[in-house]
């Protein structure tokens, strides 16, 4: 039987659901450090093929640099980076080692994307979208919202209906005590004319953690639906496979949101920007 790769988790943020995962992945295995032994140790352990990065949002980037320099697969729980512009992105998951990060997006691995992109076929003449992703507030980790379960969301709408021309956003912190969005809206409108609506918020019941896409056109409708307590789990064992894949030299499936992680990163702060205006920006008005 040939030797399991090991997984290190660097952080605490959802460990148990990555546990989780590791574990229901065949070739797999999480190592638990013994004692306080450092993160450095970790990256320098030839039984680690692959890091999990779960520690605070603003060392993420350091610690996806450092485990991607090592030779390791990278999974990094969003938001990636905290604080950082797009560009400063551009030495931190060079073109040579891209196949071997993904981020944290369930949806993204689960097949509801694959499904949206089915349904647009289908749908002539589109005019609205509408995206909305609701998780319950025990699931709402550091970052917001938005970075927690919604990065992926304008990123995907982009690559469905190109690009972004202006935008008008809502953010609002809904718990006492707490500086991260609960509630971020936005309305969208493309270059060709179609326009979108994206709502993520964490205010509801575990019951109702799900995903929903709608598109309307002149002729049809399309309507595409996931349970996310069952896909964050489905999405994540996906992208741990894939990693696994990729450490081996196998072929494994692309990851959209580390490829287009800087524009990801760009489109998320164009919203904030938007909210804390409190009017309707163009790109040209981000620089």
């Amino acid at each position: 039987m040939p030797e399991e790769m090991g997984v290190a988790l660097l952080g605490t943020e959802e460990r148990g659901r990555h546990l989780a995962a590791v574990d229901a992945v065949e070739g797999l295995r999480a190592l638990e450090p013994a004692g306080e032994e450092s993160p450095e140790r970790w990256l320098a352990d030839p039984r680690v093929g692959i890091v999990t990065v779960l520690s605070p949002p603003s060392e993420r980037g350091y610690w996806v640099r450092q485990a991607l320099e090592a030779g390791k697969g990278v999974l990094c729980a969003c938001p990636p980076v905290a604080g950082r512009r797009a560009g400063d992105l551009r030495d931190l998951v060079g073109m040579e080692r891209q196949g071997m990060l993904r981020i944290d997006a369930p949806s993204l691995h689960s097949g509801f994307a694959d499904e949206v992109r089915r349904s647009v076929t289908r749908v002539e003449g589109p005019v609205f979208a509408r995206l909305r992703v609701r998780v319950p507030r025990i699931w709402s980790g550091t970052g917001g919202v938005l970075g927690s379960h919604g990065l992926w969301g304008p990123l995907l709408l982009e690559d469905l209906f190109g690009r972004i021309d202006t935008v008008a956003a809502h953010t609002r912190a809904m718990v006492r005590n707490r500086p991260e969005e609960d509630l971020a809206l936005a309305h969208l409108e493309f270059l060709n004319g179609l326009e979108a609506v994206l709502e993520v918020h964490a205010l509801g019941a575990e019951t109702e953690a799900d995903a929903a896409f709608e598109l309307y056109g002149h002729r049809g409708r399309g309507l595409v639906h996931e349970d996310l307590r069952e896909a964050r789990m489905t999405g994540l064992r996906r992208q741990y496979g894939d990693l696994l894949a990729a450490a081996q030299g196998r072929e494994a499936a692309p990851d959209p949101l580390a490829e287009g992680l800087g524009r990801a990163l760009q489109l998320a702060a164009w919203l904030h920007r938007a909210a804390r205006h409190g009017r309707r920006l163009g790109e040209r008005e981000l620089k």
